[in-house]
């Protein structure tokens, strides 16, 4: 009777084991990655900028960023030349924090970036403490 009692600790206490390792996998709910589906990703819309780093952003220097549900995307903004001009983007997010806007011309921006409050807040991979806050826009 003995050996049965120590048979169901030991197999009950492998079996507790197992369920904790298994329910912190990466791969839960609350892991975020929609490079094959990007229909359901919180970022899909357009985002104006309104503050970065140094403060809020005069209209005449502001930004557009749009993510579209099939991975494409535009970015809309004054060039150097203080013309206001568009570029084609793709756009993929890893994890539910970590963003990659790619251009045409190969250049690539990295950010890791979360939604509070409604807001998306884009930090820069390279530098966190650099930021940028952009509100959707509602047509």
């Amino acid at each position: 009777m003995d050996k049965i009692k120590i048979l169901y600790k030991n197999f009950f206490f492998v079996a507790l084991v197992m369920l904790i390792f298994t329910s912190c996998s990466e791969d839960g709910p609350n892991r975020y990655d929609d490079r094959d589906d990007h229909y359901y990703s919180p970022l899909v819309g357009t985002w104006e900028l309104i503050e970065d780093l140094y403060g809020p952003v005069p209209q005449s220097e502001t930004n557009f960023i749009t993510f579209y549900s099939d991975g494409a995307g535009l970015y809309e903004g004054y060039n150097i030349n203080g013309v206001w001009d568009s570029w084609n983007t793709y756009w993929d997010s890893y994890y539910g924090s970590e963003l990659i806007i790619y251009f045409p011309d190969g250049d690539k921006w990295y950010y890791f970036w979360e939604i509070n409050k409604g807001y998306l807040y884009l930090y820069n991979m390279d530098a966190p403490n650099y930021y940028y806050i952009y509100r959707p826009v509602y047509w």
